[in-house]
């Protein structure tokens, strides 16, 4: 177990405590727009990542995936008709509704990631299989 030091400032004890290393990308439009959501309604994850020091890798990685998603026109008329969709059918939501299309967000979300990241095992495998075999050759 690790001790914990304490500092006392105005009779309050406060732990000594740093938080790790994190990186300093520069955030971009789409990661704002998230980190705004998450401080409004992912306050738990926001804190977490913050805290683990991966918030900005976490944020620079949207903007990383929202670039490589836009870069057609078509894409970027797609995502705002969308977008304006989405907002018209969350205004005429109950808030039990608002809340459960939240959780369908949430968990849309997750299996989106775990679509990727078998992708990117997948291509991984592959891409080593094959410089196996050219090295072997």
């Amino acid at each position: 177990m690790k001790n914990i030091t304490y500092t006392q400032r105005n009779g309050i004890y406060y732990p000594d405590i740093e938080l790790p290393e994190h990186t300093n990308y520069t955030l971009g439009k789409y990661s704002n727009l998230h980190l705004d959501f998450m401080k409004m309604h992912r306050r738990g994850r926001c804190t977490t990542l913050f805290a683990e020091g991966r918030l900005n890798e976490y944020l620079h990685t949207i903007d990383i995936q929202e670039d490589s998603r836009t870069n057609s026109k078509e894409m970027k008329e797609l995502l705002g008709y969308m977008s304006r969709h989405h907002e018209d059918l969350e205004k005429s939501f109950t808030d039990e509704q608002k809340e459960i299309f939240e959780k369908f967000h949430d968990f849309w979300g997750e299996y989106m990631s775990l679509g990727e990241a078998s992708i990117f095992e997948y291509a991984f495998k592959l891409g080593m299989q094959i410089a196996i075999e050219t090295l072997t050759e």
